[in-house]
């Protein structure tokens, strides 16, 4: 399930990018040629900004009544789409594969977040329950936790197995969307967890 997860993000990013580098001319062709003629404003005659996009209310009304849009409008829209769209998921995707690199669930990600946020708090004489004046030191102490405490993962198995175990022995079949068995856990991981043989 996880790595069904992880594959739609990676594939939604590497669409978006696509998408993005497919457009990128196109769309700068378009920006310049609206600048040249009308020169640089921030609102332009339909008053939507930069971009000059109809209200969605005209566009509806020329896509019922012609059968289509403008293709410099639906470039435009398209282009913002995919960058906008591309830009979380790419930081969504590297999250996950930093968690998938320490062998981490995102919800394992957070309490252990939580739980040296909370150790280091303590061992500085804070109260656990900060108000909302102490709000910003909290964030500055969760910048320096990495460095100072440090939770043991049993699951650990080094980045690369881990990263093995989620999406399988051969990373070329992540191209295709079929089902692969999973990597067995490490046997020296599980002995120390008590769950080898």
């Amino acid at each position: 399930n996880y790595r069904s997860f992880v594959l739609t993000l990676v594939y939604l990013v590497l669409g978006c990018g696509l998408g993005v580098a497919l457009l990128f001319f196109p769309f700068y062709a378009n920006i310049q040629e609206q600048i040249q003629t009308h020169g640089f404003q921030f609102m332009y005659k339909h008053g939507s900004g930069f971009l000059d996009l109809p209200m969605p209310m005209d566009l509806w009304l020329e896509l019922t009544s012609t059968g289509r849009l403008d293709t410099d409008i639906v470039l435009k829209i398209m282009f913002v789409i995919l960058f906008f769209a591309g830009l979380p998921l790419s930081t969504f995707l590297y999250s996950h594969i930093r968690c998938m690199a320490q062998g981490l669930t995102t919800i394992e990600q957070m309490a252990k977040i939580e739980f040296q946020t909370y150790q280091l708090l303590r061992r500085r004489h804070y109260d656990s329950d900060l108000t909302a004046q102490n709000q910003q030191q909290r964030g500055q102490l969760e910048v320096e936790v990495e460095a100072e405490l440090q939770v043991i993962n049993p699951f650990h198995q080094g980045c690369w197995n881990n990263i093995m175990q989620i999406i399988g022995p051969n990373p070329w079949l992540c191209l295709l969307p079929i089902s692969v068995q999973p990597l067995a856990p490490n046997p020296a991981s599980c002995s120390i967890l008590g769950m080898g043989s």
